[in-house]
């Protein structure tokens, strides 16, 4: 999902911290030289010059280039697309963001969207793009709306979801949590309820939590002891895990895996009945 380092935190609808992604941040690796990532999650994400939800969400990226362009040139900011399709359109704008990514610059970048060098299909998909950028932005000039667009694939994650409860997602979150399920005497579907519970209680209140929140939510709500890390294990050196699904409602929607500190955390979309 971009991020390579263990996850410190998540965050969920952070408008009022500035992020315009502001759907899911999350944080990793030490504060001194942190990177973050944040996404914006949509139902669908239809990958077309006229689709309103990625007008949205390229306007968003934009801006956001416009005002924190440091935090993004060096790595430290990373912006990232949410959706469970459609899943074609999702691919294509998977591939030419990886493809964006080993260019340094929109023309550098443009060589490669040639005939007998780039698909045509994925051509097509960019020209879409593009005029998606147009429409959200207002530019018209032919460079800067491919300098821009470069600069916005460059940057993006794209998180392809699968919404359902036999889904991919899902199913590891299951097998992930089996360990630790065991071990407080909980199944993993148990475990995976709670964690929705946790997610429901925080979203619409701008939540922002750690791995040590969630520890000690669940001692003190459910009276269930979570192992900790050894203090003097370093999240990069492996350690205990943390697994287990969280399901967001309202305007968050989406499912993957994240990491709080050595602790990792299955989301899963939409919500569903604990399986014993």
């Amino acid at each position: 999902m971009g991020i390579d380092l263990p996850v410190e935190s998540v965050a969920l609808q952070q408008r009022v911290a500035g992020s315009l992604l502001d759907d899911v941040v999350m944080r990793a690796g030490p504060a001194h030289q942190s990177t973050t990532i944040e996404f914006q999650v949509k139902k669908q994400l239809a990958v077309t010059g006229s689709s309103e939800a990625l007008i949205s969400l390229l306007g968003q990226a934009a801006e956001t280039w416009k005002t924190r362009e440091h935090a993004l040139e060096t790595g430290r900011l990373l912006l990232g697309a949410a959706a469970p399709g459609p899943s074609d359109d999702l691919a294509d704008l998977d591939d030419l963001a990886v493809r964006a990514r080993a260019h340094s610059t929109h023309v550098s970048f443009q060589r490669l969207l040639v005939e007998k060098v780039t698909s045509q299909r994925l051509r097509a998909r960019h020209a879409q793009i593009v005029k998606a950028m147009s429409a959200a932005t207002g530019i018209t000039e032919p460079d800067g709306l491919e300098h821009l667009t470069h600069r916005v694939l460059s940057r993006l994650h794209v998180w392809r979801v699968e919404p359902f409860e036999d889904g991919r997602d899902w199913r590891d979150g299951l097998d992930n949590l089996a360990e630790l399920a065991r071990n407080t005497g909980q199944s993993a579907a148990v475990l995976l309820v709670l964690l929705a519970e946790l997610a429901e209680a925080i979203g619409p209140h701008a939540g922002d939590f750690d791995a040590q929140q969630v520890r000690t939510r669940f001692q003190r709500k459910h009276g269930i002891a979570l192992p900790a890390l050894p203090a003097q294990t370093s999240p990069f050196e492996g350690g205990i895990r943390f697994e287990g699904g969280v399901t967001f409602q309202g305007p968050s929607y989406l499912a993957s895996q994240q990491v709080f500190n050595g602790m990792t955390i299955n989301t899963h979309y939409p919500p569903a009945s604990p399986k014993e």
